[in-house]
């Protein structure tokens, strides 16, 4: 072997170190980005969770609320503007309906 070709060939492994640091640094960027797309991604999943438990929390007192008025039946009103001075008149209709499609059952 001659001089100029172990010189050439340590510039070609020079050039090829350059090129392999030029991926390695990419790759630590690569890496970077991905960690915090996982750090925001992890994030988003608890605050979904967190607003997931809140609307069940929500969901249940309002069949509960729901519930108290589907019971209420006013069996006697007064009807002011109207010949007729007595009905029943069952006030927890609409509630009902309601609860129904809320998933809290019939009463």
């Amino acid at each position: 072997m001659s001089l100029i070709s172990v010189s050439a060939e340590l510039v070609d492994a020079r050039a090829e170190i350059v090129l392999l640091q030029l991926d390695i640094y990419e790759l630590k960027q690569e890496l970077t980005v991905l960690r915090i797309l996982e750090k925001d991604y992890g994030l988003r999943i608890l605050k979904i969770s967190e607003e997931n438990e809140q609307l069940k929390s929500d969901n249940a007192a309002l069949v509960e609320c729901v519930k108290w008025y589907a019971s209420y039946w006013n069996h006697e009103i007064q009807l002011e503007d109207s010949h007729i001075t007595r009905m029943q008149h069952d006030m927890g209709q609409i509630a009902r309906e309601c609860l129904s499609k809320l998933g809290g059952g019939n009463q």
